[in-house]
């Protein structure tokens, strides 16, 4: 028996609307050709994943997706371990992010909103230390429009008793201190990851710390 080639091939798909966002469906027309076979193949194929289309980032290039697929945010437990320790704890307890999904706010809602109420002011900072909320301010499930009692972990260094030491539960947000540089690298990563997977506004992600 001989053995059989594979053929193989790439398709592009240049979008030129001039919308803020859109969805498209895509479909490929194949002719398979063989100068020993008279016969001509013709083979239909459409996309088996809508493509969604945006201009939304000013700062980089209008982009496309595949919208069936699920996209996830990884984070070095190496590079960051205080960030990662927290988020560890975070979705151990019950927060929501590894086996559900976050999403980002929809438009008018303020991140700020989410953030000063997990870090409210009144949370004394060590030296060098900020506060890192989780779910994400920039999230749905983030404390003020997830809402839900806080929560906090040994390691913290959150003295205040308003939020308890290791609660659980999924409806809620955990509050830690972890070294400043470390939380602003984090944040920056995940600004780089909306932008490079094209994470919209009310799109779902998941946070994976490898």
């Amino acid at each position: 028996m001989k053995a059989r080639k594979t053929l193989s091939a790439e398709s592009y798909y240049n979008w030129t609307g001039k919308s803020a966002r859109t969805n498209q469906n895509l479909s490929w027309n194949l002719t398979i050709k063989h100068p020993r076979v008279a016969q001509v193949l013709p083979f239909n194929y459409a996309g088996a994943s809508p493509v969604r289309c945006d201009r939304e980032y000013k700062s980089i290039s209008a982009g496309c997706i595949m919208t069936k697929g699920q996209v996830a945010i990884g984070y070095d437990r190496a590079s960051h371990p205080n960030f990662a320790k927290h988020v560890t704890d975070a979705q151990k307890s019950g927060l929501p992010g590894k086996s559900t999904a976050l999403k980002r706010l929809k438009p008018g809602q303020s991140s700020a909103k989410n953030r000063s109420k997990a870090c409210p002011s009144r949370l004394k900072r060590p030296s060098g230390y900020s506060c890192d909320e989780y779910p994400f301010a920039s999230t749905q499930q983030g404390a003020y429009y997830g809402g839900g009692t806080g929560r906090t972990f040994s390691q913290c260094k959150i003295s205040d008793k308003a939020d308890p030491v290791d609660a659980k539960g999924g409806k809620g947000y955990s509050a830690c201190m972890i070294p400043q540089k470390e939380n602003s690298a984090a944040g920056s990563e995940l600004s780089k990851f909306f932008k490079e997977s094209r994470v919209l506004t009310g799109d779902s992600f998941f946070v994976q710390i490898l």
